[in-house]
């Protein structure tokens, strides 16, 4: 104690408990967290929306391959080879045929061997013969012609050749060899446009009404 005089306060040291403290890494985390979150829900729709996208897309798809299977399911045109007709083919060996055995179109007519069009569009056009190639020496071909008014000659759409029996010698051949020639194509055909069927051998067209065909169906207008 000083001399003469009163001793000096005690020092008073206050901790305040409600200071604020310096930024910890633990803040720094829930920042990282709520961007994480915003990322996940963009890319959520993003997601939702090429859902739909690819939806619509096929939705699109469908009604177009819808559309074009009733095309090819209608058939336009058809006809068929008298079974047992006696004069199975007219000049120009183009093959003769029975009246229109399907219609379901005025886009088609029939007349002397000929399909005749009456609308424009792209058809599909196919013939099937029979053939009989036993014992025979020479190829027979079988050919699907147009004749167009705009155009004063015969045009020769599709073709195949049909070969004779094998064997050399033709005593060794069977006594009928059928065998069967088939073409189709895809073709863009004008009004008034005739298709037809040729051989160059008729006789050996084998009398089947089911085997022998010519048809044609619009695929597209």
């Amino acid at each position: 104690m000083a001399e003469g005089g009163t001793a000096p306060p005690p020092q008073v040291f206050v901790v305040d408990t409600q200071a604020s403290y310096i930024s910890t890494p633990r803040d720094k985390k829930s920042s990282w967290a709520r961007a994480g979150q915003k990322i996940l829900f963009l890319l959520l729709g993003l997601l939702v929306l090429g859902v739909l996208v690819e939806g619509y897309l096929i939705y699109i798809l469908y009604q177009r391959t819808a559309v074009r299977t009733k095309l090819l399911g209608v058939v336009l045109g058809f006809c068929r080879l008298v079974s047992g007709s006696e004069h199975p083919v007219g000049d120009n060996n183009v093959v003769l045929w029975n009246s229109l055995a399907q219609h379901d179109s005025v886009n088609i007519e029939y007349n002397n061997g000929r399909l005749i069009i009456k609308e424009e569009g792209h058809y599909y056009v196919y013939s099937r013969v029979e053939l009989d190639v036993s014992k025979d020496t020479t190829p027979i071909f079988h050919k699907i012609m147009k004749t167009s008014s705009g155009y004063g000659k015969e045009i020769e759409l599709l073709k195949a050749t049909s070969s004779h029996c094998v064997h050399k010698n033709p005593a060794n051949c069977a006594a009928e060899d059928i065998r069967s020639s088939f073409l189709a194509g895809i073709f863009h055909l004008q009004e008034d446009d005739k298709i037809f069927v040729t051989l160059s051998n008729v006789e050996k067209l084998h009398r089947s009404a089911n085997g022998n065909s010519l048809g044609a169906f619009m695929i597209e207008p």
